[in-house]
């Protein structure tokens, strides 16, 4: 072990650095040119090992060409692949300009800083008063253009992966008694 007084650099262990004052491990990997960190959740020095060998079998599945590729971009692929109904695409398309205008850097962004808070808070904002079939269609929006940009390796992983859909209320169903029943069996017979 290489240390200073903060970090601790573990030897044969390329990229793994320990944080002295928390006993925290963290990954600082150079890929194609470019740094990246990230804090590997753990103090054990054997699942530290584990994770910064995860991370960077992550880093080999990404295109690092495309790693300035904004939301924007990804969204406008996205639109180009919808498929179904005109009403569904049309709808689709409504909460894609939604995201285009008020997402805060939507043009300039690097998709890989987008992090789970920023969706749920954009879904809070923009849909958070709405009916739960319309938030959920705008999640479901959100993550099949992550996920196309997941499949595409221009991310590691989908940071709306993890949020969940809102339940949708049973509806009250007014039960007709057998009286009821009778009636309206009744009402279709004489009807013909």
């Amino acid at each position: 072990m290489i240390s200073n007084n903060v970090w601790t650099r573990i030897k044969r262990e390329r990229g793994l650095y320990r944080y002295n004052p928390s006993g925290q491990y963290f990954a600082r990997v150079r890929f194609h040119g470019k740094l990246y960190r990230r804090k590997l959740e753990t103090d054990d020095l054997a699942l530290a090992k584990r994770k910064l060998r995860t991370f960077k079998n992550d880093l080999e599945r990404t295109d690092a060409t495309k790693g300035n590729t904004s939301f924007a971009a990804v969204l406008d692929d996205y639109d180009k692949t919808l498929t179904g109904a005109d009403s569904t695409k049309e709808d689709k398309r409504h909460i894609i300009a939604k995201l285009k205008e008020t997402w805060f850097g939507v043009a300039t962004l690097p998709l890989r800083h987008v992090k789970p808070s920023y969706v749920q808070r954009w879904l809070n904002e923009h849909f958070g008063d709405k009916s739960a079939s319309y938030y959920n269609s705008a999640l479901s929006v959100i993550r099949c253009a992550l996920d196309m940009a997941l499949n595409d390796h221009v991310i590691m992983e989908n940071p709306a992966a993890g949020l969940k859909y809102r339940k949708r209320k049973k509806p009250i169903r007014m039960t007709p008694t057998f009286e009821q029943f009778k009636q309206i069996v009744a009402d279709i017979a004489s009807a013909g």
